[in-house]
């Protein structure tokens, strides 16, 4: 018997990745720089175990690699006054390293050395028409909140964090000129640093920087934000009371919500496949924040998982763009998930995705443990089961309502999965009897023959052919000479090659076109042409998504044959059950 062997690198690269995005930020530095020096104010965390970073230091005193890019490293003596940093660097070397030249300020920074890179959004102070009075007695010229990341990170990651450390940096200047808080910070954080270099080396217990929490208000901001980068991915804080700061790392939210990890890029690609008839299902913590744009708040208060976004944007007036880029932000931010409305008609299955069964069995049994378990409840759902059986419109009101919660629970938690119907338009078989070959009028042969005529890869005959490409047969007026049209259907040869959705202009096969024309001829024996014409126009209309690609939700959507739809039978008195 043959044994196959599979190498393991590339899981071992996968695991890599996973523990080095799980350390970032490794930290994060503030440095300001003023009239008279530069100085690096604030590390956190300031215990860190950086295994990125190369010892280059001895004591107090810095040397540098013989191999070390000088190019990048300034050209001045380490005095003692410049403290240890886990990064390789004294704070003397960082802070003239992160304090950059005036015509690189307001711009974004990143700076790979050694085995970290560093990158923030280095900021000028702006000039106010009455200056604060300096407490320390310095000017500041600029300052810049800066985070740490190993080496490797995602180019995506150092651009978001570009993205947080310009919003800090935004935020500080704002309340310079409204209150002198960055001057006021400054005073208060290089008293502390002043007060630890006059202590003898020897009696050093701490370095200053939890001195320097204890007693700034923006080091403790600083200190906050980078726990929450790490506790839940989500940063949402106000600077001094005044000045909200909202930032989200989207694959640590969502994998803190017990939710499939997703990038921005992810999601994004995610917010495009969303339709009307989509619901959304909003997570436990979902509350806007004071200032939060009302169509937020008031979306959120229409927002139901037996209404669809359509719904939700004609009763709530919001337009159906904005409710869309509505549900994106709620998505990029961890808080809701998107579903299929909650239909009585909905058939549900246990979920394939790979949980955590203890975690699950523990959360859930505080929510229901009362009345079933875990294991009890997806069982119900194995095998598939429409939703009305599961809740059972016989039993008592409290017993519906009740089944309906865990419903919504197990679809918020992504335990359930909905399946769904496809439609394929299929050739008669063989034996069926065919219509007799009557005569199909002009005008309603020509509605036939507008229709592309799709060849699947199994019909395909001669040198050349292959079982990964399908080929379109253009017919009718599509042989002119059209260079639009060439460029369409090249761009849907491509799609189809690449194994993608078909679009609707993909076609039906000539022998389908055929069998309609005997059938057309067929009912013009019982019906009017009229009625026939109408009937034959909304079938050639919607035959090219009958192929397999596109469910009833989707054909009752998007389809033109379908005028007007009637919802079904919505969980309406179960609502109250359902927020």
């Amino acid at each position: 018997m043959a044994r196959v062997h599979y190498s393991s690198g590339s899981e071992k690269a996968l695991k890599q990745r996973a523990a080095t995005e799980e350390k970032i930020p490794l930290a994060m530095l503030f440095t300001c720089r003023g009239s008279t020096q530069q100085e690096l104010l604030y590390l956190y965390p300031y215990n860190v175990e950086c295994e990125f970073a190369e010892p280059l230091f001895t004591g107090r005193r810095c040397f540098i690699k013989k191999d070390q890019p000088k190019r990048l490293l300034p050209k001045i003596t380490d005095t003692k006054e410049s403290l240890r940093t886990p990064f390789g660097l004294s704070t003397e070397l960082l802070a003239s390293l992160l304090c950059v030249k005036e015509n690189a300020n307001d711009l974004p920074f990143e700076l790979k050395l050694g085995k970290v890179i560093y990158v923030g959004f280095p900021k000028s102070v702006s000039p106010v028409p009455n200056p604060w009075p300096n407490p320390d007695g310095h000017s500041l010229d600029a300052f810049h909140v800066v985070f740490v990341l190993p080496e490797g990170a995602p180019y995506q990651m150092i651009e978001r964090f570009q993205c947080l450390s310009r919003k800090l940096a935004h935020g500080i200047d704002a309340l310079q000129q409204i209150s002198n808080y960055l001057s006021i910070e400054h005073g208060i954080m290089h008293s502390e640093l002043e007060k630890f270099r006059a202590i003898p080396e020897n009696e050093h217990k701490l370095p200053p920087w939890e001195a320097i929490r204890t007693k700034s208000k923006l080091a403790a901001l600083f200190a906050q934000v980078f726990d929450d980068l790490h506790r839940t991915g989500v940063v949402q804080v106000f600077m001094d009371n005044f000045v909200e700061i909202g930032f989200c790392m989207e694959e640590r939210a969502l994998k803190h919500a017990r939710l499939t990890p997703r990038t921005a890029a992810e999601i994004d690609r995610l917010v495009s496949r969303i339709r009307p008839y989509h619901s959304v299902l909003l997570l436990e913590d979902v509350t806007p924040s004071p200032d939060a744009n009302p169509n937020v708040a008031l979306m959120i208060r229409h927002c139901d998982p037996d209404r669809s976004i359509l719904d939700i944007s004609t009763a709530s007036g919001i337009p159906l763009m904005q409710v869309l880029l509505v549900v994106r932000h709620l998505l990029l931010w961890a808080r809701a998930v998107v579903i299929y409305p909650i239909v009585n008609t909905n058939v549900y299955s246990s979920a394939t995705t790979n949980k955590d069964l203890e975690r699950e069995t523990n959360r859930f049994s505080r929510f229901f443990g009362h009345v079933t378990s875990l294991g009890e409840t997806l069982a119900a759902f194995n095998p598939p089961i429409q939703l009305d059986l599961y809740v059972d419109p016989s039993a008592p009101l409290s017993f519906q309502q009740v089944r309906t919660r865990i419903v919504v629970y197990l679809l918020r938690h992504q335990l359930l999965m909905q399946l769904h119907k496809f439609a394929y338009l299929m050739v008669p078989y063989s034996t069926k009897e065919k219509p007799t070959n009557k005569h199909c009028p002009k005008g309603i042969r020509d509605i036939i023959d507008q229709v592309p005529t799709f060849v699947h890869p199994s019909e395909k005959i001669g040198p050349g052919s292959t079982d990964d490409a399908v080929d379109l047969k253009i017919e009718g007026p599509l042989h002119e000479e059209n260079e639009n049209e060439r460029e369409e259907y090249e761009t849907l040869m491509a799609r189809i090659s690449d194994r993608k959705t078909l679009p609707p202009t993909a076609g039906i096969s000539s022998e389908v076109k055929d069998y309609l024309k005997k059938l057309c001829g067929q009912m013009l024996e019982k019906e009017g042409y009229a009625e026939v014409e109408a009937k034959i126009r909304r079938f050639c209309q919607l035959a090219p998504l009958l192929n397999g690609s596109h469910h009833v939700e989707d054909l009752i959507a998007f389809s033109p044959v379908i005028a007007t739809y009637l919802r079904p039978d919505f969980i309406s008195c179960l609502d109250d059950s359902l927020a």
